[in-house]
């Protein structure tokens, strides 16, 4: 899927980023990593718009309006809920165990709804 796709349908989803926002969230491991074609294209695997569409959710406090992460904790978010892993990620005070539970909960329940919207 080329960048131009991947933006169109978050855009559909009422998400507007741009191609370096597209191109940041990779670098910072909000998203699966593309693969180069053609020389300077690149490609995103299918999975990239469900897992931007999440990353978002995240870092603009939905699901947990009055909370937002940065792009460093959203990628931690990422990263464990892909391996399974449920080690502790200190986000602010209060009981960072549940917040993290919640997050994964959060970040898988947003890709569902975009696997159901495509």
């Amino acid at each position: 899927m080329k960048p131009h796709e991947v933006i169109e349908k978050l855009k559909a989803k009422g998400i507007r980023i741009s191609r370096a926002t597209l191109s940041n969230w990779e670098k910072w491991g909000l998203i699966p990593a593309s693969t180069p074609i053609n020389g300077r294209d690149v490609a995103y695997p299918r999975e990239a718009v469900a897992h931007a569409y999440a990353s978002w959710a995240l870092l603009h406090g939905n699901p947990f309006p009055g909370v937002s992460f940065t792009p460093e904790k959203v990628a931690q978010i990422r990263m464990n809920a892909l391996t399974g892993t449920n080690e502790e990620i200190t986000f602010f005070n209060g009981d960072p165990v549940k917040l993290v539970d919640k997050a994964f909960s959060a970040y898988w329940d947003k890709t569902k709804e975009i696997n159901d919207f495509e």
